[in-house]
């Protein structure tokens, strides 16, 4: 080993020391300042690195650090690089198999509001970056593909309740694919058949989908809203979950219940799209003055559930017609049919429910006929050949819902894209091009990956 390289390795190993007897917190650096310093010196020819050692050279400032998953990383570098924030990334240190990001305390405040976003996005199941879903796959992707506007809305939905990521990819208008971990398969695999049933149920099918355009409409004027609000009169965008956020010209604050207060100021470069994001993520927010926030701070938790869904009512959610109400149960009894059948026949297997009931929004549009039909909700008629043939149809869309297993690694896939795309930034930046791109002759099979990158068994057809 040369003797830069054992340098560097021993820095690494008496930092990954100090990083073993810390919380998963942003913490100050101060009894191995020597050792980072070596570290530093050893990386001197770093831009970011003689950045970072200027900052940390002025008055009252500390090296912090703060760690993350390895499939977060890049994605939480790319960030602090756009808005500039010098820092070193360690290449082989780690907290218990997380990475590890270095930074002067002048920029603490910045990071902390960078983490709490990026919490707020990953914090819970459903959508989120391909980069996320493909990082942690250790066994690859699956996607299901050429899905509509309505198919992929439930699966998300669907995933989100259960806490898996998926990732949403667009073959053009109204054609999608959802990217999946194959270690969740045999929750997308229950997510397909929910979904293929609600598909196969005619009128509670096209019920849910007015649910679905509401909700979308509905999200996407407050998020536009929001981002282009320019009066210092606040406003409140409050959900069912209790996830409130504040909006100002001057600043939007994002207050998740028992979560971390994230504000958006007025000069943040990124503050439309910030705010559109989470404004996204929240479930079915209503909007509220200041004098009807004030109200509803009041009130008890059932009781903000109630104010809250009198108003989303008022503002125009659909409500069911009796013959929705009916097709809707019927849908229901179907799916808890095919739900009792997969028990029996994979007693092993954890059969995953998910009704349209779930939200309970939605669940307020039931509550008339509910009340008048008491006595079905307690004693269901029995199912009859009709739940039969809306199964048999729903197996059949189920095998129209095809997994497509992902034929290259990640990172292959994305070398691949760069390369077609011509993407030389990208390629020199992400991929080493100078190297990569000279082996690129070895193509054996003319794919434009280099042979280094794939599968050897995937070569074979293809030898000398």
């Amino acid at each position: 080993m040369e003797g830069g390289e054992k340098m560097a390795s021993d820095v690494e190993r008496n930092v990954n020391m100090l990083f073993k007897t810390a919380d998963l917190q942003i913490k100050t650096v101060t009894t191995v300042m020597s050792v980072v310093k070596d570290l530093f010196e050893y990386l001197s020819k770093d831009n970011d690195v003689r950045m970072l050692k200027k900052e940390l050279n002025e008055k009252n400032r500390e090296l912090q650090f703060f760690v993350c998953k390895p499939e977060y990383m890049k994605d939480l570098a790319t960030r602090l690089e756009q808005i500039g924030i010098p820092h070193v990334v360690s290449a082989s240190a780690s907290l218990d198999g997380a990475g590890i990001i270095l930074f002067s305390s002048k920029h603490r405040e910045e990071i902390e509001k960078i983490l709490a976003e990026f919490r707020a996005e990953h914090s819970r199941g459903g959508l989120t970056t391909k980069d996320v879903v493909c990082g942690k796959a250790e066994n690859g992707t699956a996607q299901i593909e050429h899905l509509d506007h309505y198919e992929a809305a439930i699966m998300i939905e669907q995933a989100k309740a259960q806490g898996i990521n998926v990732a949403l990819d667009s073959n053009g208008k109204d054609d999608f694919n959802i990217i999946f971990d194959q270690n969740d398969k045999a929750v997308m695999d229950n997510i397909r058949m929910t979904t293929a049933i609600q598909k196969c149920s005619g009128p509670a099918y096209e019920a849910l989908k007015k649910q679905i355009d509401y909700e979308d409409a509905v999200s996407m004027e407050q998020a536009k809203d929001a981002a282009s609000y320019n009066k210092n009169q606040a406003y409140y965008l409050t959900d069912i979950n209790g996830t409130v956020m504040r909006v100002t010209a001057d600043k939007v604050t994002y207050q998740e219940k028992g979560g971390k207060e994230i504000i958006i100021d007025s000069d943040d470069f990124q503050r439309d799209s910030k705010i559109m994001s989470l404004v996204g993520a929240m479930n079915c927010p209503t909007k509220l003055t200041e004098e009807d926030y004030s109200k509803y701070e009041k009130l008890s938790e059932k009781e903000k559930k109630d104010y809250l869904i009198a108003v989303d009512k008022e503002n125009g959610r659909p409500q069911l017609s009796q013959a929705e109400y009916e097709a809707i149960r019927k849908m229901e009894d179907s799916r808890i049919l095919y739900e009792q059948k997969l028990a029996q026949d994979n007693p092993e297997q954890e059969i995953y429910q998910y009704s349209y009931l779930n939200n309970e929004m939605r669940m307020e549009t039931f509550a008339e006929f509910e009340k008048i039909n008491q006595e079905a909700v307690h004693d269901r008629p029995v199912l009859d050949n009709s739940d039969i043939e809306l199964l048999d149809d729903a197996r059949s869309q189920y095998r129209g819902y095809a997994e497509k297993q992902s034929e290259l690694s990640y990172e292959q896939q994305e070398y691949a894209d760069a390369v077609l795309e011509n993407d030389f930034d990208r390629l020199e930046k992400e991929f080493d091009m100078d190297d990569r791109w000279q082996k690129v002759i070895n193509d054996r099979n003319a794919n434009f990956i280099p042979d280094d990158l794939e599968d050897p068994e995937s070569l074979d057809s293809f030898k000398d």
